[in-house]
């Protein structure tokens, strides 16, 4: 059985098959607002299989997270209606940049270290100096950034 979970606080909703494939801290623990989550002891198939034309199981489909808050999440005292649109919000902003494709502002390096994006590029002149037939590095030959915060070059 494929149950379905939903966050109490939040409205997140989520499914063993997801879980299994994410986290499973998600069956009690909300990744998006870490309120509690509760077992609906139903699959995703008695949802879509409670109507009976393919339109009204096809708007199931969709509406699937909504159908789940209606009957689970917005009577109950533990729902926190900001949290609950903050992560609405997320979830678009998600979707939009998914729709978009990869955002530039997501494509910055960032240090392995420290995590800063203040970095600099390593120039290839004077990596390397010819002494000789033998070649001597400064330690930075095969290295392209390196971290302006912490130092650390890669």
């Amino acid at each position: 059985m494929d149950q379905v979970y939903c966050c109490l606080t939040c409205g997140f909703v989520t499914s063993d098959e997801i879980i299994d494939c994410m986290d499973p801290s998600w069956r009690k623990k909300c990744p998006e607002c870490k309120g509690k989550m509760l077992a609906t002891g139903r699959d995703r198939e008695s949802y879509w299989n409670c109507y009976d034309t393919p339109e009204e199981r096809s708007d199931a489909i969709v509406n699937f997270e909504e159908i789940v808050c209606k009957e689970f999440v917005y009577g109950n005292p533990q729902f926190n209606q900001k949290k609950y649109e903050k992560r609405e919000q997320k979830d678009q902003e998600r979707i939009a940049r998914n729709i978009a494709g990869l955002s530039p502002l997501d494509n910055h390096p960032k240090c392995p270290t420290c995590g800063s994006e203040n970095l600099s590029r390593i120039s290839g002149i004077g990596t390397i100096s010819i002494f000789g037939n033998f070649g001597i590095t400064n330690g930075d030959a095969g290295k392209t950034f390196k971290c302006n915060n912490c130092g650390y070059r890669w």
